[in-house]
């Protein structure tokens, strides 16, 4: 699977987490949720930026 594939997972994981966290209001496991979900949206940004970054690496190796 490729890297942005998986930042998409992490990504709709967590918008997914942070839709139910906020319609669960203030019960218990809400901000558990909500943390989780910020944690896979950091993630996928992650990902994202690495896997532009890499590829910036290969291209530059590849022309010297």
């Amino acid at each position: 699977m490729s890297a942005p594939k998986i930042a998409t997972l992490f990504g709709a994981a967590g918008l997914f987490g942070v839709v139910v966290s906020v319609m669960l209001g203030k019960l218990w496991g809400a901000d558990y949720l909500l943390d989780a979900s910020f944690v896979c949206l950091a993630l996928a940004g992650i990902i994202m930026v690495l896997h532009v970054l890499i590829g910036l690496w290969a291209d530059f190796t590849r022309s010297v």
